[in-house]
């Protein structure tokens, strides 16, 4: 029965972490960004803010830096309602859960 237990858990983690790579990769390498369609920053203002944000990194560093704000449950800012995305969650997790 334990060794059933761990190789489904093994399994399961195995699963999350390429499931959040190829949502994580699907999203990185669509064209276009918050900074690219921002057709009011200077080329100098945009390559800072890509500096800042870490998208002029490769995308498995960018990844790795992902997983590890998401462990200990920083999920980042919300550019579009300027909090954090954590605030956000706990404020509409109960009615999506009611929907469900």
């Amino acid at each position: 029965m334990s060794a059933y237990l761990t190789k489904r858990l093994t399994y399961m983690v195995v699963i999350l972490l390429a499931a959040t790579f190829l949502i994580f990769s699907l999203y990185a390498l669509t064209p276009g960004d918050f900074i690219t369609g921002n057709i009011k920053l200077t080329p100098e203002r945009k390559a800072e803010l890509r500096e800042i944000y870490g998208l002029n990194k490769p995308l498995l560093e960018r990844y790795g830096t992902w997983m590890k704000h998401a462990f200990h449950g920083d999920f980042g800012y919300s550019l579009a309602q300027q909090k954090p995305v954590l605030t956000l969650f706990n404020q509409y997790v109960w009615n999506s859960f009611l929907l469900a």
